[in-house]
């Protein structure tokens, strides 16, 4: 089973390219993407670092949340959707390899 650090760092040259695009072309209707893409970032960073697992539970809450648990709004591209599926994904082998 893959890990969210291994489906990340997997999923990090299109994730990366995914988030830029959509924060240039949905911002507009969509600013939260934002917000998303920095989160992202700051995920991909403590995976790197090798950060304790429990210290991301904060960021994947926020992105949780800011996604309205990772809806795709009806007026957005595939890769839009792609972004959320994917962070969605990331979000749920998380949960599942924390769980106490």
């Amino acid at each position: 089973m893959t890990t969210y650090k291994e489906f990340l760092l997997e999923n990090e040259e299109k994730l990366d390219m995914y988030t830029k695009a959509i924060s240039k072309v949905h911002s507009r209707l969509h600013p939260e993407v934002h917000e998303v893409k920095a989160l992202y970032e700051e995920l991909l960073v403590a995976v790197k670092n090798d950060e304790e697992a429990s210290a991301l539970t904060p960021t994947f809450d926020r992105l949780v949340e800011v996604t309205s648990d990772f809806e795709i709004p009806s007026d957005t591209c595939e890769t839009f959707a792609a972004v959320y599926q994917d962070l969605e994904k990331a979000n749920a082998l998380y949960r599942s390899e924390t769980v106490a």
